[in-house]
């Protein structure tokens, strides 16, 4: 298998660091598969299993599927990616950039949700009693709808 080593910057390669401490953190191995699939994700946002297997693909990395979805439970498990619903499957984020969000359950597509509409959310969901952890709207972008 053929490792990714072509960066963004140091900032990706901190970034890719960090999720594969979150494994080591939480008892798991740091392999090759999770630094490969850690790249693609510090690199993209918000993929799907077929997505991230399509990115290493790209660049001549071979990992089936299996192996893929495998990696992405494990980097949820400890913390590191969080599960976002999309239509028929589930995108990955790294958990670092769950802010406020709008997701589009078709593409993937992530915006950030900000402004007098993220403080009217906010507020309906403090007055429902919910915490006020970062909240990611599943929608459909105006590509999509």
């Amino acid at each position: 298998m053929t490792v990714i080593t072509a960066f963004d910057g140091m900032e990706s390669a901190n970034a890719v660091d960090q999720l594969l401490n979150a494994l080591s953190g939480a008892g798991m191995r740091r392999t090759m598969a999770a630094r490969a699939v850690a790249q693609v994700l510090v690199q993209y946002d918000c993929l799907t299993a077929a997505e991230v297997q399509a990115r290493l693909q790209a660049r001549d990395v071979r990992m089936d599927l299996t192996t893929v979805h495998r990696v992405l439970r494990r980097l949820a498990d400890a913390g590191a990616v969080v599960p976002i619903p999309r239509d028929s499957s589930v995108g990955y984020r790294i958990a670092s950039r769950s802010q406020h969000c709008l997701v589009c359950q078709s593409c993937g597509r992530v915006a950030p949700l900000t402004g007098p509409a993220a403080a009217a959310l906010l507020a309906e969901l403090s007055a429902a009693g919910f915490a006020a952890g970062p909240v990611t709207v599943a929608t459909r972008c105006p590509r999509c709808h």
